[in-house]
């Protein structure tokens, strides 16, 4: 908890911070693992667009808590999870928002996407 803190306070002046890790702190899937100090953190930090975790294979979109954005990218490789290998593309465009959507490379369109701006609610596209 002090590294991340102190990692956090070290890119709190950036304007857009991402924060890759593997599992969620959250009990929202049955691998996620509730971490309440890691959750506070997350949520005082303002310039937090986006946490991106790839350990719930069977999970492929966002989940929001205290306006902070959770993305999980589903089955990338291993043996089991969504019924697709893919993976999540991530833009940040020139007006500040992020959009954000998971490829399954069998299809031509996006399986989910949405649009967010750090601070603000995110949007489904």
């Amino acid at each position: 908890m002090t590294w991340t803190a102190q990692k956090l306070g070290q890119y709190a002046k950036h304007k857009r911070l991402f924060v890759f890790m593997h599992i969620t702190p959250f009990k929202w899937t049955d691998n996620g693992i509730d971490c309440p100090e890691l959750q506070a953190l997350f949520a005082k930090q303002e310039n937090l667009v986006a946490v991106f975790h790839g350990h719930d294979h069977d999970q492929d979109g966002v989940k929001e808590k205290s306006n902070k954005h959770y993305f999980f990218d589903g089955h990338v490789g291993g043996n089991w999870g969504t019924a697709y290998h893919g993976y999540r593309v991530v833009e940040v465009l020139k007006t500040g928002e992020v959009l954000t959507w998971q490829v399954n490379p069998d299809q031509k369109e996006p399986v989910n996407s949405t649009r967010v701006r750090a601070g603000k609610h995110a949007s489904k596209l």
